[in-house]
C-alpha cells in the first residue's frame, strides 16, 4: 500500500494517527450515510411499503436498501416509522431488519479493498466536479464520492497508526488479555459499536487492527460478533415513544442477533479454523477480506436460520400473529 507522507511528530505519536484517522473516518461515514439517505429516502419509503408482502421479499428489501444507504440503523429507523404508522406489518418489519444485517456487510468489503492509496485522488477529483456542478442532485452525488475519499483517508491514517502501535511491547501486552478471552472480545465489540452507533465503522477499524497484526483472528471474530449486538442499541433508542409493535420488532431483532452470537460463540474455535483456511486460499494478498468474509458468513447463516424459525422468533417476543398481518411464508 502506498502511504501518504506523515509529519514527524505524528510518526512519534501513533495515537494521533489512530484517533485523528478515526475522527475523519467516522465524520466522513456519517456524511456519506446522510447524503445517501437524502438521495434515496423518499423512494425507499415507497419501495419498502409496496414490496414486503412475503417474507423473502422483506429479506431482499432489507439487503438492497441497506446497501443503498449504507446504514442498517437508517433502514431500521425507516422501518419503525412505517410500522408505527401502520403501513407495515410486524413480520415484514422484522424480515427487513434481518435482511439489513446482510446488506451492511457490503461496507466491510468496500473498506477492505485497500483503496486508501487513492484517497487523495478521489478527494481532489470529487472536489473539482463539486465546484463545477450546478445541479443539486449531481452535487450530492459528487459529495458521496468526496465522503468516500475522506473515509479511505481516515482508514489510511488509522492503518499507519496501528502498524506503529503494533511495535509497542506495552500495547501488545495489554492486548493479550483480549486475544485470550473471546467473552471480553465480544463485550468490547458490543460496547464500541454501541458508542459509535455503527457496526460498519467497527468492522472498518477491526480490519485495520487485524491487518496490522495487532489482534488474533479469533479475537477479531469475537469483536465482530459483539458489533452485531451493539448495532441493535440504535434500534432500541429509536423505539422511545413508539408503538408496542415497534418495540416488539426491535426486541425480536435483538433476540435474533444475541442467539446468533451465542451460536457462533459456541463454535468459534472451528469457525476460526475455517476462516484461516479461507484466508490462505482467498485472502492471502489482503487479510482485511478475512474479516469481511467472517462478517458476511455470520450474517448469512444466522439470517437463514431465522428464516426457518421466523414464526418461533416472533412467538418468543409474545407476538400473536393476526391473519391480516401475517406475511406469506411460501
Amino acid at each position: 500500500m502506498m502511504n501518504i507522507g506523515v509529519p514527524y511528530k505524528m510518526k512519534e505519536n501513533p495515537l494521533i494517527l489512530i484517533f485523528g484517522g478515526l475522527a475523519l473516518f467516522l465524520f466522513a461515514l456519517d456524511l456519506l450515510k446522510g447524503n445517501l439517505k437524502a438521495l434515496y429516502t423518499q423512494r425507499l419509503y415507497q419501495f419498502i411499503q409496496k414490496s414486503t408482502n412475503t417474507k423473502l421479499k422483506a429479506y431482499l428489501i432489507g439487503i438492497v436498501t441497506t446497501i443503498l444507504i449504507q446504514s442498517s440503523s437508517g433502514v431500521t429507523a425507516i422501518v419503525l416509522s412505517l410500522l408505527s404508522a401502520g403501513y407495515l406489518s410486524l413480520p415484514a418489519a422484522l424480515g427487513i431488519m434481518i435482511g439489513s444485517n446482510i446488506g451492511t456487510c457490503a461496507s466491510a468489503f468496500l473498506v477492505s479493498l485497500e483503496l486508501e492509496s487513492y484517497s487523495l485522488y478521489l478527494i481532489l477529483i470529487s472536489f473539482i466536479f463539486y465546484m463545477f456542478t450546478k445541479k443539486e442532485k449531481k452535487k450530492m452525488v459528487t459529495c458521496i464520492f468526496l465522503n468516500l475519499g475522506i473515509v479511505f483517508l481516515g482508514l489510511q491514517f488509522m492503518g499507519l497508526g496501528f502498524h506503529q502501535l503494533s511495535q509497542s511491547k506495552t500495547f501488545m501486552t495489554f492486548l493479550k488479555v483480549y486475544n485470550q478471552s473471546t467473552v471480553l472480545s465480544i463485550l468490547f465489540g458490543t460496547f464500541l459499536t454501541a458508542i459509535i452507533q455503527s457496526s460498519s465503522a467497527t468492522i472498518g477499524v477491526l480490519e485495520q487492527l487485524y491487518a496490522a497484526k495487532v489482534l488474533s483472528l479469533k479475537c477479531a471474530i469475537g469483536i465482530m460478533l459483539g458489533s452485531n449486538i451493539g448495532t441493535t442499541i440504535t434500534g432500541y433508542l429509536a423505539t422511545f415513544h413508539t408503538t408496542k409493535e415497534a418495540k416488539q420488532a426491535v426486541s425480536a431483532n435483538v433476540l435474533f442477533n444475541m442467539l446468533g452470537v451465542l451460536l457462533f460463540f459456541i463454535v468459534i474455535q472451528p469457525y476460526t479454523g475455517v476462516m484461516l483456511k479461507i484466508e490462505k486460499e482467498v485472502c492471502m494478498n489482503n487479510v482485511k477480506l478475512t474479516i469481511a468474509f467472517s462478517h458476511l458468513i455470520f450474517n448469512v447463516v444466522t439470517a437463514l436460520l431465522a428464516y426457518v424459525g421466523f414464526d418461533l422468533l416472533l412467538r418468543m417476543v409474545h407476538f400473536k400473529m393476526n391473519p391480516q398481518q401475517a406475511v406469506d411464508n411460501s
